[in-house]
């Protein structure tokens, strides 16, 4: 790549971007957190820029300009929008919308307890509110140590998606159990965070089967057009050959007319 966004080449740290969004006015957001080493526990830090030429050049979220490649001392004196040491059970490489007024939100994980010494990790919704940046704990997982504090759990839980719906309600999708179990645990199932202030959250289950180490991928297309969230479901990782391939398709227009409070 010529003129690549993120310089990953002068040290041996990475930055592991999340996914792309578009903005109604054809702004491209990015966001990230930077690994130190193969150890997903050294992640650290969120970021987040901006691009009104398709990412040919970068501008922080409060317009400062970070040029043509972004590297760690810009991003850090002019990109980090969630100070988060190592340690923190922050994943990589999670999931990034925008709202109705052209903000953006993330979904990931980490442990807000763990300076404290409590490793549960918990579902985060990051977003800006046009003026700051602000943080929501979606989930409240049941510590279960000494499991959780382990680094290789990482598959207790399932990378999120982040939506935003036509009447502005968020939706967290995830899978994950209610404590820090293996994933065979019949509490891991498939559930849907939804919240209409971003600080207030609902859960719904949307399947009771136990999908294993499974993360949701969407239709993004059928979500944009007519706000019902299919997802490509299969169970995996629980020991078996093989396993039922499945579309799951939920009308969240309809859901969310029938629960107006």
């Amino acid at each position: 790549m010529a003129d690549p966004m993120v310089d990953g080449m002068s040290t041996s740290m990475n930055a592991y971007l999340n996914s792309f969004a578009y903005d109604s006015r054809g702004n491209l957001f990015a966001s990230w957190t930077i690994r130190e080493t193969p150890d997903w526990q050294t992640n650290h830090d969120l970021y987040a820029a901006r691009s009104p030429d398709n990412g040919r050049t970068w501008l922080s979220t409060d317009g400062a300009a970070l040029g043509r490649t972004i590297d760690r001392a810009k991003a850090d004196a002019l990109a980090k929008i969630v100070p988060l040491p190592a340690r923190h059970s922050l994943i990589n490489q999670t999931s990034m919308a925008i709202d109705r007024k052209g903000q953006p939100l993330i979904a990931t994980w980490w442990a807000p307890g763990a300076a404290d010494g409590n490793n549960t990790r918990q579902y985060m919704l990051v977003w800006r509110d046009g003026h700051f940046w602000r943080t929501s704990q979606i989930s409240h997982r049941i510590a279960d140590e000494p499991y959780n504090a382990i680094s290789s759990a990482v598959r207790e839980m399932g990378r999120p998606i982040v939506l935003v719906a036509k009447d502005g309600t968020v939706l967290v999708v995830t899978r994950s159990s209610a404590t820090g179990r293996p994933i065979a645990d019949s509490s891991n199932k498939l559930v849907v965070y939804w919240s209409r202030n971003r600080i207030a959250w609902k859960s719904l289950t949307l399947s009771e089967e136990n999908p294993g180490a499974w993360e949701p991928t969407f239709d993004r297309a059928l979500w944009d057009t007519q706000n019902k969230l299919s997802l490509f479901f299969q169970p995996v990782g629980l020991g078996k050959a093989s396993s039922p391939v499945r579309v799951l398709t939920w009308d969240t227009e309809a859901y969310f007319a029938s629960h107006k409070n």
